[in-house]
């Protein structure tokens, strides 16, 4: 595989166990700019485009795409918090 943006984001286990991101160097910087791109404008998608516009494809380890999308939401009192819930993921098309 000559793609070398590989990333694998592991999540907790349970409440108050450590979370974990392992990448390339490549996938972690495109990682950091997503995040930029996140804080910029609110959400950014990671690749930003369709692999078949030019884009490289994300890839966990096991040689799978996929697609890793990102929020930013405010603090405590940001009332959106309450879509995220900790114990499961709601996924919601942006």
């Amino acid at each position: 595989m000559s793609n070398d943006l590989i990333i694998n984001i592991y999540g907790q286990e349970a409440w108050h166990t450590d979370a974990r991101i392992v990448g390339s160097v490549l996938a972690l910087q495109a990682l950091k700019d997503a995040i930029t791109r996140a804080m910029s404008y609110g959400y950014a998608e990671l690749p930003a485009k369709e692999p078949e516009a030019g884009e490289e494809a994300l890839f966990a380890s096991d040689g799978e795409g996929y697609k890793l999308a990102i929020t930013c939401l405010g603090d405590w009192d940001d009332k959106r918090w309450v879509l995220h819930h900790p114990e499961y993921a709601i996924v919601k098309e942006h």
